[in-house]
């Protein structure tokens, strides 16, 4: 155990199904990576720019989250939340990863305080999250509006249908809007609970 506050100084994730467990360890000033057969990766804290948190759901994997650490000579590393057991079986690791990106951040940032901790999407990708409904939306409504003449009638249905899908896609993207985070408190809606 680390002296991080009791967190384990390990974490290992299997990413896909074909693929080898890896496992990550915080040592004195070095993350270990290690995957399967490979020889493992020493990436020193100091080397890490950047460490980015995204909430990056996929189909059977609703909360699933992402660190994802870049080091200076622009080589990147994720670290999942979820791990797979078997073809259908997506099992959650939540406390063991928040506890786990939780000492990582801490330990970067004291090696490096120059390190980047960014939350979220980065921002064009944010930006076209945002804009992407109105092309999708707007050209059928504005067809359909032409077409029918019944601007008044379709504008209602419109607006009742943006409403019903929109919630979950406000939701998402709350979740995903870029901003900064400090490394030493970790804030509860940034990493899953």
């Amino acid at each position: 155990m680390t002296p991080d506050h009791d967190v384990p100084d390990a974490y290992s994730v299997r990413n896909a199904l074909f693929e080898r467990p890896v496992t990550w360890r915080l040592q004195a000033g070095r993350l270990r990576i290690d995957a399967g057969m490979k020889q493992p990766v020493h990436l020193d804290y100091a080397d890490i720019v950047t460490m980015r948190l995204v909430y990056d759901p996929k189909r059977t994997e609703w909360n699933r989250q992402r660190c994802t650490i870049t080091v200076k000579t622009g080589e990147r590393f994720t670290i999942a939340s979820v791990t797979c057991l078997d073809v259908i079986r997506i099992a959650p690791q939540t406390a063991a990863y928040a506890g786990f990106v939780r000492a990582l951040a801490r330990r970067i940032a004291a090696a490096n305080p120059a390190c980047r901790f960014v939350a979220g999407k980065p921002a064009w990708l944010y930006t076209l999250m945002l804009a992407a409904p109105i092309p999708l939306i707007g050209v059928p409504l504005a067809w359909l509006a032409s077409v029918t003449g019944k601007v008044p009638n379709f504008l209602f249905y419109a607006t009742a249908l943006l409403v019903i899908a929109g919630i979950p896609w406000l939701y998402t993207l709350i979740r995903h809007r870029p901003r900064t985070f400090d490394p030493q408190a970790i804030a509860d809606g940034i990493l899953p609970r």
